[in-house]
Formats: C-alpha cells, sequence, structure tokens
C-alpha cells in the first residue's frame, strides 16, 4: 500500500473522506477505480463553490504554478505561470494535471 500521490490539504477539501491518503477509491473499489490516485478534474455542486475550490488551490502554499478550470471540467495550468524549478510534490502535481491518459474527479461541495 502507498499514499494518493497528490497531496492536497484538508482545510480544501469539503469530503472528509478525501482526507485519508490511503483510502482507494472511496473504500468501494467494486464500483470505482482510480489507477493513478490523480484527481485533476472538479465536479461541483455550484459554480461559486468551483470558483473557491480552484482559488484555494492557486493560493496554496509554496505553489509554483497557477491553474483554471477549463470548459470541460478539468484544471489547465495557466500558461506562462509555471517555476522553471519545480518542486518534487509541485512536479508531481503539474504531472498529474497535464496528464492526457487518466483522469479523476475530486467532488466539490458545501457542507451544512
Amino acid at each position: 500500500m502507498s499514499p494518493d500521490p497528490l497531496y492536497i490539504e484538508a482545510h480544501r477539501l469539503a469530503d472528509p473522506q478525501r482526507l485519508n491518503l490511503y483510502a482507494y477509491v472511496r473504500n468501494n473499489p467494486v464500483n470505482l477505480t482510480d489507477p493513478t490516485g490523480l484527481d485533476v478534474a472538479l465536479k461541483c455542486d455550484t459554480k461559486e463553490n468551483c470558483t473557491k475550490a480552484v482559488n484555494d488551490f492557486n493560493n496554496r502554499k509554496n505553489a509554483q504554478f497557477k491553474v483554471e478550470l477549463g470548459k470541460d471540467g478539468k484544471l489547465h495550468v495557466v500558461k506562462g505561470s509555471v517555476a522553471k524549478n519545480l518542486g518534487k510534490s509541485e512536479g508531481a502535481l503539474l504531472g498529474a494535471i497535464n496528464d492526457t491518459q487518466n483522469h479523476a474527479t475530486i467532488n466539490v461541495s458545501e457542507l451544512g
């Protein structure tokens, strides 16, 4: 077993199940798959929550690039925003966002 390679800080997630980096597909491998553990698409209950999620992502500690939400619902790297020498975790995150073969979804919703 290994943790999900794409770490997202707890205060940015509305879904507590996503806080466990060792939980595979929300503990439901019969119905869900996540072969790479890379979550880069957003599925939001409101447009405002998507905007907040992207803003939170861009304001992450030690951010070395920025993203925007495309019309396809996927995160895209803002052109010209990538630092020259990315750290290991930022490089992995950038690779996940630019991966065109593996896509998973982050569900973003208001707790209430």
